[in-house]
């Protein structure tokens, strides 16, 4: 009661009137006890600048509630927020009082819950989240019966700025993490703190480390791209010996190979190659055993250089047949003459080794038919003669005698046949 009466005092004695006066044909509400409220607060969230709004949230088990007070002055660092005031939501229009940094609120009307929105400015952020206690809640009814005074505290997270971030970092190697820390710089918070992995080796590019030569081997390295630690090794061949032209140290001749030296223009190695002999000089050569018909000859010949001696074979040469008056030029001479109805042969033989050569004679080609000669149809100062299938086509022997043999027949028959046209003729004409 003492409570209440000490804000309800502030309020002013016009507010006291008006909240006592009974309307008129109101019945009188007798006096049911103290109220019981039930009531609770939130946390919230905010950035530097923001107005916010705590909100307490009530509920009574009667209707007939008339007043409102709490005490939130000495509850909060007034460092970061800055109180506003109370806003009440859900009430039957009223009186409201800030007096002292605390609120109060009394009104004609009967109430039994609603949200009262307590006011602050964020001034600036803070390394923890704010608290806000307000204490010595409490509401009245009409009877001027108080409820149990009850305290509530709140948190109120504050947002960092952005651009007030300060960031210190140690940067991760290959082998070895880093850490990054980010802090505010307005409060000294810590927004984040945590350690940053290795990185691991990169591999990059082979690097020749020392270069192979014709006599020492080289060594290549793959080095890590970020930290030049070495990851591999590797030996490098033995390079090619690089050879000069060369030196003849002795000259090649017909009998014996010669010699050329290479020497290598990085390490002086050496090396010799044979040069191949160099081909015989050899003499026109002399005979030394005449070919023949039956037997082969040889020739030898000597080189100038070396007089060393290489033989050649002279072919055997042709047989010289036997010519005279029984032969033909290439000295076959017939043996048994060729008919119709039989083969021939003939024979030479070699004047040198007397080596015989036989071959056959052709069978003769029998001579066509020969057509009686009609004389009453022939015109005077006509003959005819019919030499056809003559026996110059049986003879295939290649015998010049025999073929002359023939001629002088063909011929002996052309003279009576002409003799015989001549008497003919004389016959006429007488």
């Amino acid at each position: 009661m003492k409570a209440k009466k000490k804000w309800l005092s502030l309020l002013g004695a016009a507010v006291m009137a008006a909240a006592l006066v009974v309307a008129p044909g109101a019945k009188e509400v007798k006096a049911a006890g103290a109220p019981v409220v039930t009531s609770s607060i939130q946390d919230v969230s905010a950035s530097v600048g923001d107005e916010i709004s705590i909100p307490i949230t009530f509920t009574s088990e009667s209707t007939n509630l008339s007043a409102i007070h709490g005490e939130p002055s000495g509850g909060y660092d007034t460092s970061v927020l800055e109180y506003q005031g109370a806003e009440y939501v859900g009430i039957p229009a009223g009186m409201e009082s800030t007096a002292g940094g605390n609120f109060g609120y009394v009104t004609s009307g009967n109430f039994s819950s609603g949200t009262i929105n307590v006011k602050f400015k964020v001034l600036k952020c803070s390394a923890a989240p704010v608290t806000v206690k307000i204490s010595n809640i409490y509401f009245s009814n009409h009877e001027y019966l108080d409820s149990e005074a009850t305290e509530l505290t709140a948190k109120v997270t504050i947002s960092h700025p952005a651009d007030q971030y300060q960031t210190n970092q140690t940067d991760p190697t290959c082998t070895a993490p880093g850490h990054k820390t980010v802090t505010c710089g307005v409060c000294g918070a810590t927004i984040e703190d945590k350690d940053l992995d290795a990185l691991g080796h990169d591999d990059g590019e082979w690097v020749v480390t020392k270069e192979a030569t014709c006599t020492e081997k080289g060594v290549k390295e793959l080095q890590c791209t970020r930290d030049g630690a070495v990851l591999d090794t590797q030996e490098i061949p033995l390079a090619e010996h690089t050879w000069d032209e060369g030196t003849v140290t002795k000259e090649a001749t017909c009998t014996e190979e010669g010699v050329k030296v290479f020497y290598c223009t990085g390490c002086q190695a050496s090396k010799t190659e044979a040069i191949e002999k160099t081909p015989h000089s050899w003499d026109e050569g002399t005979v030394t055993k005449e070919a023949t018909c039956t037997e082969e000859g040889e020739k030898l010949y000597t080189c100038t250089e070396c007089e060393e001696i290489k033989k050649e074979v002279i072919q055997k040469t042709p047989h010289k047949w036997i010519v005279n008056d029984k032969t033909d030029k290439d000295g076959w001479e017939v043996i048994t003459e060729a008919t119709a109805e039989k083969e021939g042969s003939k024979e030479r033989v070699c004047a040198v080794c007397g080596e015989k050569e036989t071959a056959v004679i052709a069978k003769l080609t029998p001579a066509p038919e020969t057509k009686p000669v009609d004389t009453a149809n022939q015109t005077s100062g006509s003959t005819t003669s019919n030499t056809s299938g003559s026996s110059a086509n049986a003879v295939n022997t290649g015998d010049t005698a025999m073929a002359a043999v023939y001629v002088v027949i063909i011929a002996a028959a052309a003279c009576a046949a002409g003799a015989l046209v001549v008497v003919r003729r004389r016959k006429t004409s007488h």
